[in-house]
């Protein structure tokens, strides 16, 4: 009896109202069992792509501009979400803030 291997579980950690996101898990979706963490909200065809059980909505109001320091408030929900999930790849995308926060999530143990 052959035990199937579990897909690869891919996070992808940005703005989930972003296009560009939302093309990133268009790619992924077939291949991969998805998972979503999104700094603000989620745009309706990303929620119709990903489970809700599969998303983290952390509804910080980021600024392409910069300044997003407030978003480090999120790291702990974050963290304990990445936990949970036990994601084999975390891709952050489009902005800085995204990947200082998986940088320090991966810093937290995760």
């Amino acid at each position: 009896m052959s035990v199937m291997p579990r897909p690869l579980r891919v996070v992808l950690l940005g703005d989930g109202e972003s296009p560009h996101l939302l093309k990133w898990a268009r790619a992924h979706a077939p291949r991969v069992e998805l998972l979503v963490a999104s700094s603000r909200g989620l745009d309706p065809a990303l929620a119709a792509l990903v489970a809700p059980e599969r998303t983290l909505v952390l509804g910080h109001a980021t600024k392409f501009s910069g300044g997003n320091a407030a978003l480090l408030k999120t790291l702990p929900r974050l963290v304990r979400w990445l936990r949970g999930v036990d994601a084999d790849w975390i891709n952050a995308h489009y902005l800085t803030s995204h990947g200082t926060l998986a940088w320090l999530a991966r810093k937290a143990g995760v």
